[in-house]
Formats: C-alpha cells, sequence, structure tokens
C-alpha cells in the first residue's frame, strides 16, 4: 500500500472522529431566540411611540425617583436628640436611596457654639455618620453652613429618614433645612 494513500485516509478518519466527536460536545452556539414567553415585555410598538411608562417595567427596572421636603426654617437646638426634618420614599423594589440633607446652624449669642447632626432611618444620632458644628462665639448671629449625602440600602416599601441634631454646648439654632432622597433600583 502507498504510504501517502495510507496517511492521507489516516488523516481524513481522524478528521471525522474529531468531528463526530464535537458534534456530540455540549456547547454554546450564537442562536436567535425562537418562540420567547416574557411576561410584561416591552413591544417594539411601544419604543416606536415613547410609551414605555414606569408601570410598564418590572419591580427590579423601575426607573429613579425622588422625594424632597424644604421650606423655611428655625428651630432651636437642645440637648436632646431632635428630628429636624423628614423626607419618605417608596421603593418599588430592594435597591438603594442616597439622602441629601443640608442647612445652617446659627449661633443666638456669643457663645462657643457645639453641635452635630445625623442623617439617619432612627430617631437619635447615629455617630457613625455625623456632620460635627463648632462655632466660636465671638459675635451673635455667626453661622456654619452644612451638606451632607449619605445611602441606604433598602427593601421595597416606604422608608422615612431623618435629620436629627442635637446642641452640645452653647445656643444654637439650625436654619432653613432641606431633604431629598433618591431611590436607585441597583447599583452598578
Amino acid at each position: 500500500m502507498n504510504h501517502t494513500i495510507f496517511f492521507r485516509a489516516a488523516s481524513m478518519f481522524l478528521c471525522a472522529l474529531a468531528f463526530v466527536a464535537y458534534a456530540g460536545m455540549d456547547h454554546a452556539d450564537a442562536q436567535t431566540a425562537k418562540k420567547l414567553k416574557c411576561k410584561g415585555c416591552v413591544t417594539s410598538k411601544q419604543l416606536k411611540n415613547d410609551s414605555v411608562k414606569p408601570k410598564d417595567l418590572a419591580k427590579t427596572a423601575k426607573p429613579a425617583g425622588a422625594s424632597f421636603v424644604e421650606g423655611n426654617q428655625t428651630e432651636e437646638l437642645t440637648a436632646t436628640d431632635t428630628i429636624i426634618r423628614k423626607v419618605s420614599i417608596r421603593a418599588p423594589a430592594a435597591g438603594t436611596v442616597i439622602v441629601n440633607a443640608s442647612g445652617y446652624v446659627a449661633i443666638n449669642s456669643n457663645i462657643n457654639t457645639r453641635a452635630w447632626c445625623s442623617i439617619t432611618t432612627g430617631t437619635e444620632i447615629d455617630s457613625s455618620a455625623v456632620i460635627f458644628f463648632n462655632i466660636i462665639g465671638n459675635a451673635s448671629g455667626s453661622s456654619d453652613s452644612f451638606g451632607a449625602t449619605r445611602g441606604f440600602a433598602v427593601d421595597p416599601g416606604t422608608t422615612t429618614f431623618n435629620l436629627v441634631c442635637e446642641e452640645l454646648a452653647g445656643d444654637a439654632l439650625i436654619v432653613d433645612t432641606l431633604m431629598t432622597a433618591i431611590y436607585v433600583p441597583q447599583t452598578y
């Protein structure tokens, strides 16, 4: 037998064997999806007409939402934890809420004043996340403005966030606070 013919035949046999083995393997190929069953799917007509509404989306795909509270305000701080402002937001699914608070602390008299505040879901200062004020009492009406941000993991439902403040020493007022809460369905 001619060696060239033998090697060609052996090579063809091994290639055929490899093809058969490959065809029998479980491997992923790109395929066109057929007969998908999709509850609440968005149709091409909805996309063309810009008519996709948040109510059409799954709970975990809802867009961000926000809530805020503001207004003229002057509160005298005391040595007791006090809720100065609160904002509530309803999350349609588990996600994250970013809460912002701002305002300013002023002194009523010309004595040194210390105070602190915290954005929290509780009714007391959260000492792990505080805004601290130390105002030197060289003139009545001296003030210190603040802005703070904090993130919270939330479950579905309504959550209330509080700006809690306390006077540590002196004679402090907290003025014109505002709070904003922004829900996002997931973090990246």
